[in-house]
């Protein structure tokens, strides 16, 4: 089964990066395992020099030079719109980085042909990603990692809170 995995970062050998959350560990985890009996490639949003490696997997990214080539004027009022947003000036700057990499995604599964499309997160640029698949009738499965954590409050008490309601 061929299997792209879009998520923000990986913790892979020779990244560039000296930092990696616990959220990126699980998922080089998971995609390091997938990939022992799939053909497995992984898209991180985070750009990654060609030279990044992560066993038994594929690593693919964008660089600006490779995603400038998507910029184009029939785009502009998408462009206009995710630019007015409300959000604070790096967010809309960082959507408008997600828009036009979600076009890169969309390249990669028309020439590759994945069997899956498997998203970690929720936010903007897995939308993105996720309306690239769709163009390629590729199935999509969204994932949320680590909701749950040990500042969570007690699962009983929630519950005991619902029967008294």
């Amino acid at each position: 089964m061929k299997i792209l995995i879009v998520t923000g970062c990986v913790y892979a050998k020779n990244c560039g990066r000296s930092s990696f959350t616990g959220l990126d560990y699980v998922v080089s985890e998971i995609a390091t395992k997938l990939g022992e009996t799939n053909d497995v490639t992984v898209y991180t949003i985070t750009s990654y020099p060609s030279s990044s490696r992560l066993e038994n997997v594929t690593i693919r990214s964008y660089s600006v030079k490779k995603i400038i080539r998507y910029i184009n004027i029939k785009d502009f009022r998408k462009y206009l719109k995710i630019l007015h947003k409300k959000d604070c000036l790096k967010i809309r700057i960082r959507c408008l980085r997600d828009f036009i990499v979600s076009k890169d995604i969309e390249d990669l599964c028309r020439t590759e042909k994945f069997d899956v499309m498997h998203i970690n997160g929720a936010k903007f640029s897995s939308l993105a990603a996720a309306n690239g698949a769709e163009k390629n009738n590729i199935p999509v499965i969204f994932t949320l990692h680590g909701l749950i954590s040990f500042g969570a409050p007690d699962v009983s008490k929630v519950d005991q809170l619902s029967e008294k309601s």
